[in-house]
């Protein structure tokens, strides 16, 4: 077991038995480094998501439990209508990290490959140097579509004193071989739980790969992603995503321009409640000429919440005529609500086109005085700017993504 000595100046949870490798540069970093504290290497990056308080915390997993298969069945028994979400979609359907048959499910091949990590990069390494399940996925012309659902069980492990979470990861690689493809993780958890999770994706010469994210965690949960991408020439990827609740969320997104008129989009809306907490991490490097990047992300933050943007565009020496824009928008319902926004440009080419730009305020009031002057209840009112919004960095192409994404916040 992993826990914090007190001459150590490292933070480290108290990890499940046999969870790490036995070697690997990934577990080695992990234990070097513990997550980010205070002077640690990854401290800028997480300088607004501490996570002192996750030092000790008690984690298992749940699978290794006798009645885990029983679980099992009684939580797809009962998500039978988020798994009937996109009926047209391949489906790969988790629990508790764990791929489970079903009948619309893709062909995988499990994956040896280990992504590279950094020291700014803990959870990954945690991931990374674990013993979970490992998937490779291809999407094509015959692939279009794919729905990855993870859900989560309850056990009688997080009601025993001092509590216990359950600790679920997954490592997937993605590859977008050709056409315009969509892919849609779900995240649907009903119980208080520690996901980790990391995502490898390619998208090949010319290919469109379109990746919406819907999230939801309630309070004690703690959610962390890690997608590294990598887009070949004349391709383009995007990333959507939707996030809210009340628990701990941090969705890391590093997408790597290795082709020339290579293009991408990070777009993301989120909605935090209560004590919640979320952290959208970007990086977009323009590492050929003539690509193109597209970065924005709107917060609502309502009572005690905390919003926050981290996001750089780096434009290497040789990648002229790069295009690159990002902003962040963040509305704060109450007076005890947060965001912390830092947006970065780091720029070694000489014809570039690029922007940043970040705001923080509150709802119109002169907004809300035309409304309610029509008739319009103020609840009502509240309710209609906060839909307009978020709703511009909720586009997508995939109709029913774009219906889900909106429906997923507006709840």
């Amino acid at each position: 077991m992993l826990t914090e000595s007190a001459s150590s100046p490292l933070l480290l949870p108290d990890l499940p038995a046999g969870l790490l490798r036995d070697k690997g540069d990934a577990r080695d970093l992990f234990l070097q480094h513990g997550l980010p504290r205070r002077g640690s290497v990854a401290a800028e990056r997480w300088k607004y998501t501490p996570l002192n308080k996750m030092a000790g915390m008690r984690l298992h997993l749940p699978h290794e439990d006798k009645a885990w298969k029983e679980r099992v069945e009684r939580t797809i028994a009962s998500k039978q209508d988020e798994i009937a979400r996109f009926p047209d979609a391949a489906l790969l359907l988790f629990v508790d990290g764990k791929l489970q048959a079903h009948e619309r499910t893709l062909a995988t091949t499990p994956y040896a490959g280990l992504p590279r990590v950094t020291a700014s990069e803990p959870l990954a390494a945690l991931n990374v140097g674990s013993r979970c399940e490992a998937w490779r996925v291809v999407l094509n012309e015959d692939t279009p579509f794919l729905h990855v659902l993870f859900l989560a069980t309850s056990s009688e492990e997080e009601r025993l004193q001092p509590p216990s979470l359950p600790l679920l990861q997954t490592r997937l690689r993605i590859e977008a071989q050709s056409g315009s493809t969509s892919l849609c993780q779900t995240f649907c958890d009903s119980s208080a739980c520690w996901n980790n999770d990391v995502i490898e994706i390619e998208v090949a010469e010319e290919a469109r790969l379109e990746h919406v994210v819907l999230q939801e965690r309630g309070r004690g949960s703690c959610a962390f992603s890690h997608t590294t991408v990598r887009v070949a020439e004349k391709a383009s990827y995007a990333h959507i995503s939707a996030l809210k609740g009340e628990g701990l969320t941090r969705q890391e997104v590093s997408v790597a321009l290795e082709g020339e008129e290579a293009s991408c989009k990070l777009h993301g809306a989120y909605r935090i409640k209560g004590k919640g907490h979320i952290d959208n991490d970007t990086e977009i490097f323009h590492n050929r000429a003539r690509c193109v990047s597209d970065a924005l992300y709107k917060g609502v933050v309502e009572d005690a919440g905390r919003g926050v943007f981290h996001g750089k565009i780096f434009v290497a020496q040789d990648a002229q005529e790069t295009r690159g824009y990002q902003m962040s928008r963040a509305l704060l319902l109450s007076e005890r609500a947060h965001a912390y926004h830092k947006p970065e440009l780091e720029i070694y080419a000489d014809d570039v086109i690029c922007s940043h730009g970040s705001t923080v305020g509150a709802l119109d009031e002169e907004q809300l005085l035309y409304l309610r002057s029509r008739g319009v209840v103020r609840a009502r009112a509240e309710a209609i700017l906060l839909e307009a919004f978020v709703n511009e960095a909720l586009r997508c192409e995939r109709k029913e993504c774009a219906q889900a994404l909106q429906a997923h916040l507006a709840q």
